[in-house]
Formats: structure tokens, C-alpha cells, sequence
């Protein structure tokens, strides 16, 4: 179809979305549901997240870094496919082949984390971003190109459902709204920071040199990442032993 038909159908998808923003009923302020337990006051939360969870401070670069690359190849995938003899039609099957694997993704995470953790999964992503990365810039016509989409599998809905259910996991109760918008952060800073270099090193260089630098910043970033996923495992291990010998010394004063 011509691509003159889609501001169209964006204008008709947000229409409907307004809609059904509006259909939604009021909630009351002060009231809840019968028999819902009222929840208990919930100390203020940490002025100094980052200093009390210090393991997340590599996972924000690392992901950052890796979310900029993702940007980058999401971005200009249009120019990326049309460097290796691709056109509108090309560009628009890649796109969904991205789509229709993020959304098998997302739907089959919660069987995946039944057999493996969230920091494995996370560490997956890490490698299979850089890797799309890779086989897109060696790509010699479209067919690699929808290769490398296919990875979409493992990358962003491993990344945002498996650091959102670690934050959860981890923090305290007060902590919890930081610990969510650590993806939040990620999300907004590896976005800008990949639109801007993208654009940059489109405009003043190549589309080859644009897919070098994603490579290169997704190398750094699965490098980053690994380490922050290692060293969250270490820092949740010192916790466990700690609240074990917490828990062992007062058995001890009550025997």
C-alpha cells in the first residue's frame, strides 16, 4: 500500500485510543473494592537509590548503551535497508518481523522465567543485541537484513520484562516506583542518545559507518552489561548470607 495512507491510519489509531481513554470509568479517591485489604504505611523511599543499590549503575550504562544501538538500526532501518537494494516494501516487512517477534517474546517470558532467571534472560539480551548489530552491518542484501529482525526475539522484550521483574525482585517496598524507572531511564537516554548519533553519523558519513558505530556501542554496552548482571548476582548472594547470619545469631540469643 502507498505510504501516503499511513498518517491516516495513525490519525484513526489515535482516535479510537482517545476514545477508549474516555470511556474509562472514574476511579472514586478515598474508596476501594470490598474485601481488598488496605495497605499499610510504606516508609518514604530512599532519598540515594543508586548508593544503597549500587548493582544498578552498570546495568543503566551497559543497557543505555545497547538501547542507543537498538535505536539507531529502529530509527534509520528504512536507510539501512535501501544501502543493501531494499525499498518502502522491504523496510515495512522487516519492521514486522521485529513486531510479530516482540510480541511472541513478550507473551512467552513468563514460561521462560519458570526455568531460568530474570538475570539470565537479561544477559541474553545483553549478547543478542550486539549480535543483530553485527549481522546487520555485514548484511549483503534484504534477506540478512530480516535475519538480524528475527533477533528482535531476545533483545528488547528480554531487556525491559527481565530488568523490571529483577527491580521488583530486589528493592524494598518503598523502592519500588525507583526500581521500575530504572527502564524509564534506560529507555530515555539510550533513545536519545541513539537518535542523535544515528542522525549525526547519517548525515555527515555513511549508512556502513552508522551500523559500525552501533556495533561498536553495543560491543561496550553487552560488556558493561554482562558485568553489572555478575556483579548483581555477587551483591544479591552477600544479602542472602547476611540475612542468614542475622537470622542464625538471633536463633542463637533465643536459645
Amino acid at each position: 500500500h502507498p505510504l501516503t495512507q499511513l498518517p491516516l491510519l495513525l490519525f484513526v489509531s489515535m482516535t479510537l485510543f482517545g476514545r477508549v481513554i474516555f470511556l474509562l470509568p472514574p476511579v472514586p479517591v478515598g474508596q476501594r473494592r470490598p474485601g481488598v485489604k488496605a495497605v499499610g504505611v510504606v516508609d518514604p523511599p530512599t532519598q540515594h537509590f543508586y548508593r544503597k543499590y549500587p548493582l544498578f549503575i552498570p546495568l543503566v550504562i551497559g543497557f543505555t548503551l545497547l538501547f542507543a544501538g537498538h535505536m539507531v538500526i529502529n530509527t534509520y532501518l528504512a536507510l539501512l535497508v535501501k544501502n543493501v537494494g531494499g525499498g518502502a516494501t522491504e523496510a515495512g516487512i522487516a519492521v514486522s518481523c521485529a513486531i510479530v517477534m516482540e510480541v511472541i517474546s513478550l507473551f512467552s517470558y513468563g514460561h521462560l522465567r519458570r526455568r531460568v532467571s530474570d538475570r539470565f534472560l537479561m544477559g541474553i539480551a545483553a549478547l543478542v543485541f550486539t549480535i543483530k548489530a553485527i549481522i546487520l552491518y555485514f548484511s549483503t542484501n534484504v534477506f540478512w537484513v530480516y535475519i538480524s529482525q528475527l533477533f528482535q526475539f531476545a533483545t528488547f522484550p528480554f531487556f525491559t520484562a527481565g530488568i523490571s521483574y529483577f527491580s521488583a525482585a530486589i528493592v524494598e517496598k518503598k523502592d519500588l516506583v525507583k526500581g521500575q524507572n530504572v527502564v524509564t531511564i534506560i529507555m530515555s537516554l539510550g533513545g536519545a542518545v541513539g537518535s542523535l548519533l544515528g542522525g549525526i553519523v547519517l548525515n555527515f558519513l555513511s549508512v556502513p559507518s552508522a551500523l559500525l558505530a552501533t556495533v561498536g556501542i553495543s560491543l561496550a554496552g553487552s560488556v558493561i552489561a554482562l558485568t553489572g548482571i555478575r556483579q548483581a548476582g555477587a551483591w544479591i548472594k552477600t544479602k542472602q548470607d547476611s540475612g542468614k547470619k542475622v537470622t542464625h545469631v538471633s536463633e542463637e540469643r533465643t536459645n
